[in-house]
């Protein structure tokens, strides 16, 4: 979010401002067809807030804060792209990551659980927003250090990891299209909401911003 917002449309639409990359494509293809991987973006299959499958389109790359980057590498030729390699860890929703994996790689990487949640070398795709979610349904504070969890907390981390992005991702596909650019946080339990009863022990969110980013964390039932 903080590095810009991609549009899909039609060629023709209006240009939003900042737009940095603009990107044409001819028809897709059904899934299914000839080139097209039977399983891709299933879950978009006949969603009306997409182009026919037919049809024209562009996407479009908008950067109002102008942080982030586009690389464009040709097929075939190996050039190291910042981010891409060995330096950033599997996904957080992997199927690859799992529970044994977790294990390994969290052993390597020590400090706060925040900031090891957001650590893209251990594990990639978590933000600010998310670590605060993830904390809270592990019962665990963010300011504990990894070097302090026991063998079934650390497993219940990966367990909270999993399942608040599975559920993260569901609503927000089921309520974010066909406008992306908007950011639906509203369903979270505790970021942004200090001061807020928390859901499951009704105890004051506290809310600190060190450094002007925002931590959420219940007194109650984090630990």
């Amino acid at each position: 979010m903080l590095t810009g917002r991609f549009q899909l449309v039609a060629p023709g639409a209006k240009l939003p401002t900042k737009t940095a990359v603009v990107l044409a494509f001819g028809a897709r293809g059904a899934a299914g067809a000839p080139g097209v991987p039977a399983d891709a973006a299933g879950w978009t299959a006949g969603a009306s807030w997409l182009p026919a499958d037919e049809a024209l389109v562009e996407v479009r790359y908008r950067d109002p804060t102008q942080m982030g980057k586009v690389y464009l590498r040709p097929a075939g030729v190996a050039r190291p792209i910042p981010g891409l390699g060995d330096d950033q860890g599997p996904d957080a929703d992997d199927p690859a990551l799992s529970l044994e994996v977790w294990r390994a790689r969290i052993k390597r990487h020590p400090g706060e659980l925040k900031n090891l949640l957001r650590n893209q070398a251990f594990v990639a795709g978590i933000g600010n927003a998310y670590s605060d979610e993830i904390l809270h349904a592990a019962r665990l504070l963010p300011f504990r250090t990894r070097a302090s969890l026991a063998p079934e907390e650390v497993d219940e981390l990966y367990a909270s990891t999993r399942s608040t992005l599975v559920r993260a991702i569901d609503v927000l596909r089921a309520r974010v299209p066909p406008t992306f650019e908007k950011q639906v946080r509203d369903f979270l339990a505790v970021h942004d909401k200090g001061g807020q009863p928390c859901p499951r022990c009704g105890t004051h969110i506290t809310e600190i911003r060190p450094g002007g980013m925002i931590t959420s964390y219940c007194r109650g039932c984090q630990s």
